[in-house]
Formats: C-alpha cells, structure tokens, sequence
C-alpha cells in the first residue's frame, strides 16, 4: 500500500508501506553532478510506483533524514533496512520550474538547485528546454 501523503510548499512526501525490510520497494537512485539525488529508475507497478513518486525527482529526504551530502548508495540503503512506513520527500521537475524566478541573472542570485553555470546538469537526458526573450 502506497500514497502520497502531503504537499508542502514545492516538494511532496510519498508514503510507501514497506511490511519488512525484505520487501523490494523497487526504487533506484543516482547522484547528481551539483551534489544531489534523484530518482534513476521505478519499477512497473511496485511500491514506489504506486506512492506518486517518479523518475527524476529529485529527494531531499528519507525518513525525516536529510539527503544533502549524501549518495545514491545512502538513499538505497535507508530504504532497503526500513520497514513499516517509509516517507520519500521529492521534488519533481514541475515543482522545480514552478520554483525558478525567470531572470537573467538566475545562476547569481544563489538559487539552491543552480549553484553555478552547469545550472541545467540536473534535468534527465533527453529534456528540452526553450528560452524565448520578448521585447
């Protein structure tokens, strides 16, 4: 049993019912070049399939544990030694934008998603973004 349990201001908690630490929730992760984790792979019709949460999300917690300065391998192994309620809180690509100022200047406001130039290296391969200027 899966669900999203809330959302808050721009990332959402994904509740995932986890019966043992036997049970494969059927997520994997992957580290992000600015230092992040998000969400490489879900599969079809498990646990974390059904709890809402989606490739490329990107996670900011697990279990109330933050996943700054953490790796793929710290997200993988607080969810395989869990049981009973497991809480992802992510945030999606949708949120992220939703979140952006559009300026210029965006890399030099401090935004915490683009610390620097690379400032597009966390969206998954194959998205495209287009910028259009109106005068």
């Amino acid at each position: 049993m899966s669900d999203t349990v809330l959302s808050f201001g721009s990332a959402s908690s994904h509740k995932i019912v986890k019966p043992s630490k036997k049970t494969i929730v059927g997520i994997a992760f992957k580290n992000e070049e600015d230092g992040g984790i998000s969400v490489a792979k879900i599969r079809d019709n498990g646990l974390a399939a059904r709890s809402g949460i989606r490739v490329g999300d990107r996670v900011q917690e697990i279990n109330g544990v933050s996943m700054e300065n953490k790796s793929s391998s710290d997200a993988a192994n607080l969810i395989r030694e869990s049981h009973g309620d497991v809480i992802i809180t992510a945030m999606s690509v949708e949120e992220i934008f939703s979140e952006m100022e559009v300026e210029e200047d965006v890399t030099e406001k401090g935004n915490k998603w683009f610390p620097d130039e690379a400032a597009l290296s966390c969206f998954p391969l194959g998205f495209v973004i287009v910028v259009l200027q109106v005068v």
